[in-house]
């Protein structure tokens, strides 16, 4: 059986359909998609985010000249942001822990799994990515890719936290205990791991996605990218947030798409600054219905335009999950979230 991948881009109503064919786990083999570059590591650019104003430092013909120190100053005022890696404290130190770990937090002891990849070098800064396991599970689930499917594949470091409950976000417990759990974790990985601090994601599923929208809120002034996966709009995640994360949304097409999905959407959509979704959003959801009426595993994103702020994708999978439902991290959930963090600026800082 395979899945086919689907790519919608809003522009000036025009549609850009590429599709691709990518052969699902027991499956035949099946063509790939072509390679989009360097996972997670896309090339250095003048600015993140929103596209930077270019400042001319010169200063006019008839100014008279000033000191050498104030010119240094103005200089260096005017000088453009770094662009790159930002290493973290943990960059030189050899032999970190690779697999199950734990840590006290608030008082109690908590597990989570690290799972660093072949390219792993502790002299080179990678992203880190975090995956959150959905309701009753646990961290074993996510990092043996049963619940969250290719997220260990990515370029990057990546971890496995266990909830401090069944569920990740029910307020004010565990939640709070959560988010406390997540920061020192966190500090943790950039003191012991080569990590590259301004390319820190995170992605959850069900439980997890509702957990990853309050870590959006939260943390957003310092997190590169969130993906709540088959969530709903949790109590108190659309109050008081810091920052304008990019978002990629994934969402199963018979997932209570009206009252769920599209509620996420629109959430993220409205704080990154995003127009109104162009008709194309019906057309892929429309796709999808069709697609999961003929039994066909299939993925269609859409990607928002114009976003003031930071990106915006909205994907929609027809790939049956469990007991003929769609609801849970598709197959191919890893590969949409590394293709999508491919697509972002470098971080300026």
């Amino acid at each position: 059986m395979t899945i086919a991948i689907r790519s919608l881009a809003l522009s000036l109503g025009l549609l850009c359909a590429c599709t691709a064919t990518v052969a699902r786990p027991g499956g035949p083999a099946a063509p790939s998609a072509p390679a989009t570059g360097e996972p997670l590591t896309p090339p250095p650019t003048t600015g993140g985010g929103p596209p930077a104003t270019a400042v001319d430092a010169r200063a006019p013909a008839d100014v008279v000249p000033t000191a050498p120190e104030a010119r240094d100053a103005r200089a260096d005022a005017a000088a453009p942001p770094a662009v790159g890696p930002r290493a973290s404290a943990g960059c030189g130190k050899p032999n970190p822990t690779n697999g199950a770990r734990t840590i006290m937090t608030g008082g109690q002891k908590a597990s989570y799994i690290v799972h660093l990849p072949a390219s792993y070098d502790p002299g080179k800064p990678l992203p880190l990515g975090f995956a959150f396991h959905g309701y009753g599970l646990d961290e074993k689930t996510c990092a043996a890719g049963s619940e969250c499917p290719g997220f260990k594949d990515l370029n990057a470091i990546t971890v496995y936290m266990k909830s401090l409950g069944p569920g990740w976000e029910d307020n004010p417990t565990p939640l709070m205990p959560n988010l406390k759990f997540f920061e020192d974790t966190v500090a943790l990985m950039k003191s012991e791991y080569c990590v590259d601090e301004g390319r820190i994601f995170v992605a959850g599923v069900s439980s997890g996605g509702q957990f990853v929208e309050h870590l959006a809120c939260h943390y957003g002034d310092w997190l590169w990218a969130v993906s709540p996966i088959a969530a709903f709009v949790d109590k108190g995640v659309d109050t008081g947030c810091k920052g304008t994360p990019a978002q990629i949304v994934i969402h199963g097409i018979t997932d209570h798409l009206a009252d769920h999905a599209h509620p996420v959407r629109d959430l993220f959509a409205h704080r990154n600054g995003c127009p109104d979704p162009a008709p194309m959003v019906d057309k892929a959801e429309a796709d999808m219905m069709a697609a999961f009426a003929a039994r066909k595993a299939e993925i269609a994103c859409v990607d928002y335009q114009a976003c003031a702020r930071a990106p915006v994708r909205y994907c929609l999978f027809s790939q049956i999950t469990y007991n003929g439902l769609t609801h849970g991290w598709p197959d191919l959930g890893g590969k949409l979230i590394q293709d999508f963090l491919a697509t972002l600026p470098a971080p300026v800082h």
